[in-house]
């Protein structure tokens, strides 16, 4: 993160410095079928030459933002992807405010150096794509972001529901079958009985009935 935010501070000075040796021409250099082209103008407003009536609100802004980035952003930034943006829009604002502090006109007003103009958009510097392409990174770090934790909160919800339906349906048949079991057991050993009962009166009927006809027989 620090080395990244150096490399690029260092790299949009060199690039300035380019600009304000070699780019003093008429004929600036072009590139893409004139769609790119490298032309110097100093510029006292934001980036991409925007606000140029208040250079003293952007130049107090970048202080606050700068600030803001190293002590609150820098500690927070525990990724890759949020410690390569926290170091390129650090190398953005530094590289832009130092512009605004030591160039002509004067302090917190001085002007900025644009040199990279694109063709019916802007002109402007290589702090400025530092600025923008941590922008742009860090807003798809919050879409990936946000769509793990959504994935993360789905996935939870359909393993409860997967996990408790086959117990449910398991407990319901483990229920289901014990008693069952239990029904058959109760029946049959409520029959049981009943026969065993039952045989002791026949045979006793029977003897009875025997009796009967051997005491009639020997009467006779």
């Amino acid at each position: 993160m620090v080395a990244i935010a150096l490399v690029g501070y260092g790299l949009d000075r060199w690039t300035k410095q380019l600009a304000l040796s070699s780019l003093a021409t008429d004929e600036p250099p072009s590139f893409l079928g004139g769609w790119v082209s490298l032309q110097l103008v100093l510029n006292p407003g934001a980036a991409f030459s925007m606000g140029s009536s208040v250079t003293v609100v952007f130049s107090v802004a970048a202080i606050i933002a700068l600030v803001a980035v190293i002590g609150w952003g820098w500690p927070r930034a525990d990724r890759w992807l949020t410690a390569v943006c926290a170091g390129m829009i650090v190398a953005g604002i530094a590289g832009n405010l130092t512009d605004r502090l030591v160039r002509p006109p004067g302090v917190l007003r001085g002007h900025v150096v644009d040199f990279i103009a694109v063709r019916h958009f802007a002109v402007f510097n290589v702090a400025d794509v530092f600025i923008t392409c941590s922008v742009v990174l860090f807003a798809i770090y919050l879409f990936i972001t946000e769509r793990a934790a959504k994935a993360g909160s789905a996935g939870p919800e359909n393993t409860v529901t997967a996990d408790t339906e086959p117990a449910s349906t398991g407990l319901g048949n483990t229920n289901a079958e014990p008693g069952g079991i239990e029904s058959r057991d109760v029946a049959e050993q409520t029959m049981e009985p009943t026969g065993m009962d039952a045989q002791p009166e026949e045979l006793g009927a029977a003897r009875w009935g025997n009796a009967g006809h051997g005491g009639t027989g020997a009467q006779r």
